[in-house]
């Protein structure tokens, strides 16, 4: 494989050039807590509002990159939190990944949409944890 940009770490990337196929799932991530079900809906709006057109309600890399491309998070780091959201790796985080995922990164995601001036729509206010 030919590596051009970061990727994830835990991602496996192949051909030339590389492109992420997988990643590394743990059995139980360290760190996982619960998430007030009403800040997991504010984030979901927020991110699907900003998105774009996506296929039936969708966020793709791309569109979530873009989303997050004025925080201080780099590229490596977004790609991370793309993939802890996308359950089934097919390149679009569906809303029941989100909810099933959101959880394992939400305070990573909070603090980059934060840094990237996306507002919680039901609270008018930067979304904080």
């Amino acid at each position: 494989s030919i590596v051009l940009k970061p990727i994830p770490s835990g991602a496996t990337a192949v051909g030339a050039p590389a492109k992420i196929v997988g990643r590394v799932v743990e059995e139980n991530p360290a760190g996982r807590g619960w998430v007030d079900a009403g800040v997991t809906e504010c984030v979901w709006s927020e991110l699907t509002k900003h998105a774009g057109p996506t296929p039936k309600n969708t966020i793709s890399y791309p569109s979530f990159k873009k989303l997050l491309a004025h925080s201080s998070v780099d590229e490596a780091a977004i790609g991370e939190l793309f993939f802890e959201l996308d359950g089934n790796l097919d390149g679009f985080i569906t809303e029941k990944e989100f909810r099933d995922n959101f959880d394992k990164c939400s305070d990573r995601l909070c603090e980059a949409m934060c840094e990237s001036s996306l507002q919680c729509p039901e609270r008018r206010t930067s979304i904080k944890r």
